[in-house]
Parts: C-alpha cells; sequence; structure tokens
C-alpha cells in the first residue's frame, strides 16, 4: 500500500492516530509512506530520504537510504526545522520511535 503524504492538514494527536494505525495495516501489508511529520515517520521500520534537484534543467531525485544514527537526525529535523536541537534528538530518537535505550546513548551517539 502507499500512503503519499496523508498527513496534509494534521498534527499532534491526530498524526499520532494516523501513524499507529498505518503501522497497525504494516503488520500484514508492505507500505510505503511518504510523509513530512514525526509521528509518523517514526514508525517506519526503514527510512529513505528523497530530495529532488534541477541539474542542466531536468528534475532529479536522489533516494537514499538512512543508518539508524540519520533517521534519528532526520525525523529530529522534521520536528525541529534545520537548527536540530538536542531537545528533538531526545524527543525523537529512542523514546518517540518505540526505542527502549536511555537518554545517554543518544547524547554520547552525538558527541
Amino acid at each position: 500500500m502507499v500512503f503519499d503524504e496523508i498527513d496534509t492538514g494534521i498534527g499532534g494527536r491526530t498524526a499520532q492516530m494516523v501513524a499507529e494505525r498505518i503501522a497497525f495495516v504494516a503488520q500484514y501489508k508492505q507500505v510505503l509512506c511518504i510523509t513530512h511529520l514525526p509521528q509518523i515517520a517514526c514508525m517506519a521500520d526503514v527510512h529513505l530520504y528523497i530530495a529532488k534537484s534541477v541539474v542542466d534543467g531536468a528534475t532529479v531525485t536522489r533516494v537514499e537510504p538512512l543508518s539508524e544514527k540519520e533517521r534519528v537526525r532526520e525525523i529530529a529535523r522534521m520536528a525541529s526545522g534545520d537548527d536540530v536541537t538536542w531537545a528533538a534528538l531526545a524527543r525523537y530518537s529512542y523514546h518517540a520511535c518505540g526505542r527502549s535505550d536511555e537518554e545517554e546513548r543518544v547524547e554520547s551517539s552525538w558527541k
């Protein structure tokens, strides 16, 4: 199943509810979800970063798989903007993304 930006116009608790339902569907079906919300992105098992650019007048799309560290940083960026804060890293790293590790593990990995 493909969900392309189904997060348009939602946020907060509604986004969390949508994320939980997508995660439920993903238990039984393969799901590809394109999103701009950290609540939804947190639920994914695999993350791909998609970037568009124009090269010699043609639009080029680049798709790259993200490592665990890149995944955490990208979700934090989604939450806080380009200036990723420690608070966003802590919130959207292991706790909000369903991880059981402690904050100190996150903090030490970013030093």
